[in-house]
């Protein structure tokens, strides 16, 4: 019986060590950053009235890309009062009429959850999907269901405008 308890004590130990060392694998293994993955997107509005509203993401391993949500901050850089958007490269940014999404487009053509844009570590890029909205998503003038971003490009959701950038670091 002592015996037995003994083998079961270990055999616990053994599988706790494991499971820590999987786990502080998989830490450092997400904590590694590629240099071309510490790049900044932007995506500016282009408003008729000249306004702009900036949204950025940085995929990256610094403590903004722990960010599970998007934080308003004054962009000093752009006319226009717009602001801009800290995103998580872990998180999808959601554009769409819901006032919860990343972006909201109060235009009733916007579907609640029209689009999302997300960092795609596998592709190194950032990429922009239509979630099967009613009047669809474009980029350069083009339909695209889903579609790598690049930078200059425009993308329109219900009539409104946003060029994607890449800042130069």
């Amino acid at each position: 019986m002592d015996i037995a308890l003994a083998v079961l004590r270990v055999l616990i130990a053994v599988a706790l060590y494991a499971f820590l060392g999987v786990l502080l694998w998989a830490l450092l293994r997400e904590g590694r950053g590629s240099p071309a993955t510490a790049q900044v997107a932007m995506l500016t509005r282009l408003d008729a009235g000249g306004t702009a509203s900036v949204l950025s993401g940085m995929p990256s391993s610094a403590p903004e890309g722990a960010l599970t949500s998007a934080s308003p901050i004054t962009s000093p850089g752009v006319t226009g009062g717009a602001r801009t958007y800290t995103l998580s490269a872990r998180a999808t940014a959601w554009v769409g009429r819901d006032p919860n999404c990343t972006i909201c487009v109060s235009n009733e053509f916007a579907s609640q959850h029209h689009a999302r844009i997300e960092w795609r570590a596998d592709k190194k890029a950032w990429w922009i999907e239509d979630n099967n909205s009613r009047n669809g998503t474009e980029v350069n003038g083009e339909k695209v269901m889903r579609c790598e971003l690049s930078v200059g490009d425009v993308v329109t959701i219900a009539g409104a405008r946003f060029r994607f950038d890449m800042p130069e670091t």
